[in-house]
């Protein structure tokens, strides 16, 4: 694996896997003593669930390890492993001190085979010297919360995804004690075909995609930098909230990195973005450096809100960056365009800039309430689950009719309003399911 200081260089839905068991399966308990298989210390059962072709399962009790680096390095065609502790605050894990290595990484390297994480914590620590990482995985990881409980102002990464990789149901915080934001990244998707579903994120960066990703149903706090930067691949985003501070970027769509693919390219659908106001910010970008890298970005049902610039293209010499905007809450006339590159913008209409109509934004909740514009405005037809959630981000179904006529279709924005007997309504919810979460400590900067 990669040192993770090589992140500085970025400065400048589909089923949960399952895993089916083997007839000789083995169990490694490691700190569980009603666990029904073999008493292991942990890197003796990942280095045994290592060297046999039979598929693992690793339980872990509800133990604070010591600071460590655990691996799980297959050499041979190892089956399938699982790793699953007793829940977020009983089992957790915590990465070495004064080291670049993350707290558990499982790498992929024989066989393709299944791999989970499951139900643990990682607490990530540091000298302030060298870079930290909390957990470096392919495969599914799900119901894991990882967090630094002491701020610090060093290089940080929550999760490295692998190829295949999939992030659901699970938190990742990074605080920051006055560091440079962009080095406080939640996740760093580095294979193709990752998947963050559920999850909510909070860090200086939220995601950078490196290579093809999905974010869906999911809520990504940036404090001081950008929200998802895509490096030369493709990144659909659905039914997702993305909240950033500063003169940064939303979703900055960008083609002049060092890895990823050629085209990069963003499809945002259903996305609500808000910003804190800032001069300089912008929603969405498209950037574009090189002929033979091009940048593309597809707007759909989505909010842009509390930004300078609704969206941003960029375009050097003979590079080209277009864009396709529809269906969107947006201000057309509030789009910059740089460079002397190609830079194109179709309007597919359907777009609006009035007011979304929010709850309460100065706590966070951006729901729409009763009577907002938003209702019954975003695109018309089927749902294809394979690139947009069904339901929205609160978990309610998407395309109600909230109008009560014609033709039912989406809402703009992360959430569908509900009529009463469907879901909540106005910000009264009759249903119990619990609402989004209100920021209890939000930015002076951050209000309506």
């Amino acid at each position: 694996m990669p040192a993770p200081r090589r992140l500085l260089l970025l400065a400048s839905v589909s089923a949960a896997v399952t895993i089916p068991a083997a007839a000789d399966a083995a169990v490694f308990c490691v700190e569980k003593p009603e666990c029904p298989g073999l008493d292991m210390t942990l890197p003796s059962a990942l280095a045994e669930a290592a060297s046999t072709a039979a598929d693992d399962r690793i339980e872990l009790g509800p133990v604070t390890f010591p600071s460590a680096s655990h691996v799980y390095d297959p050499q041979i065609d190892a089956g399938n492993v699982e790793i699953v502790g007793m829940g977020r605050t009983e089992t957790i894990l915590r990465n070495q001190n004064a080291s670049e290595k993350p707290a558990l990484q499982i790498l992929d390297k024989v066989g393709g085979n299944k791999h989970r994480v499951a139900s643990l914590g990682v607490q990530i620590g540091t000298s302030g010297v060298l870079d930290a990482y909390g957990l470096s995985a392919a495969g599914l990881v799900e119901d894991v919360a990882i967090t630094n409980p002491l701020a610090n102002n060093t290089l940080m990464l929550g999760l490295e995804l692998l190829g295949g990789g999939e992030l659901r149901n699970s938190t990742i915080t990074l605080k920051n004690a006055g560091g440079d934001p962009e080095k406080f990244i939640a996740v760093f998707a580095r294979g193709n075909k990752n998947l963050i579903d559920r999850a909510t994120l909070d860090a200086g960066r939220g995601v950078v995609v490196e290579k093809d990703t999905r974010i869906t149903r999911s809520t990504i706090r940036a404090r001081g930098s950008f929200g998802v930067q895509v490096c030369k691949s493709l990144l659909r985003i659905d039914n997702t909230l993305v909240r950033f501070q500063g003169a940064v970027d939303g979703i900055q769509n960008r083609a002049s990195c060092a890895s990823g693919d050629v085209l990069s390219r963003t499809e945002a659908r259903q996305v609500t973005l808000r910003g804190d106001g800032s001069a300089g910010s912008v929603g969405i970008t498209c950037s574009a450096y090189d002929d033979e890298d091009p940048s593309q970005m597809l707007v759909r049902g989505t909010i842009i809100d509390g930004v300078d610039h609704d969206l941003g293209l960029y375009a050097s010499d003979s590079a080209t960056c277009t864009g396709d905007v529809g269906s969107s809450r947006l201000d057309l006339t509030s789009v910059v365009k740089e460079g002397t590159g190609t830079k194109t913008l179709t309007n597919a209409g359907g777009n609006t800039p009035v007011d979304p109509g929010f709850v309460n934004p100065g706590i966070g909740d951006f729901r729409l309430k009763a009577g907002s514009s938003m209702i019954d405005q975003g695109p018309a037809g089927p749902i294809d689950p394979a690139i947009e959630s069904t339901v929205d981000l609160a978990g309610k179904p998407r395309n109600v009719n909230g109008k009560g006529v014609g033709t039912p279709r989406r809402d703009i924005g992360a959430y569908e309003w509900q009529p009463q007997g469907v879901g909540f309504s106005g910000g009264d919810d009759p249903d119990p399911e619990p609402k989004p979460p209100v920021d209890e400590n939000p930015p002076a900067t951050d209000q309506p």
